[in-house]
């Protein structure tokens, strides 16, 4: 095996230390050295996602839901129409469903329409976690004029963006997150 060679501070001028440490903070605030945005690695895409599990998605007009996921067909319905956003957005919701294993969220009696409520909040909560970033969250809150203008540059619904707010103003991701404490 070949001998590695490691590059000590004596190896390096004091000038391609500064340099070196000026491109990585670009790169942590989102900057390139050209002074552009950086690209991130790619936005999520439950489609894909969806994808890989098997889960076929089928377009069909609908009147009055988005989306329905059937698990027993390992399928998911979605309304013909809908804007890119609104179909991301509804993937990411149904690709929840299906990775909670939830049944079918149509709700038949008083018990099943409780747990239905519960799965759809739950399903909500976890995809607009995985939509918006808390980075992405924090880059564009301080310019934003409103919800609308928020949202499209996030890629999402305004719908979404307020569950990612809501679920944030409970500090709920104090109690979930690996770095806070």
């Amino acid at each position: 095996m070949p001998a590695i060679q490691n590059e000590g501070p004596s190896d390096q001028s004091n000038e391609q230390r500064s340099s070196k440490r000026s491109a990585f903070k670009r790169r942590l605030m989102g900057g390139s050295p050209r002074g552009s945005a950086a690209q991130p690695s790619g936005p999520y895409a439950p489609d894909i996602e969806l994808s890989k599990l098997g889960v076929m998605v089928k377009r069909k007009r609908m009147q009055d839901t988005w989306a329905i996921w059937f698990p027993h067909r390992r399928a998911i319905v979605v309304a013909s129409g809908l804007t890119r956003v609104q179909e991301r957005c509804v993937l990411a919701h149904e690709l929840e469903h299906v990775l909670a294993d939830d049944g079918e969220c149509i709700p038949h009696d008083s018990l099943r329409e409780h747990i239905t409520v519960r799965q759809e909040r739950i399903a909500d909560i976890r995809a607009a976690r995985k939509l918006i970033a808390l980075s992405d969250l924090a880059r564009v809150l301080p310019w934003a004029t409103s919800y609308e203008e928020a949202a499209a540059e996030l890629d999402v619904t305004e719908r979404m963006l307020r569950v990612r707010l809501m679920d944030l103003e409970k500090d709920s991701w104090l109690a979930t997150s690996k770095t806070a404490g």
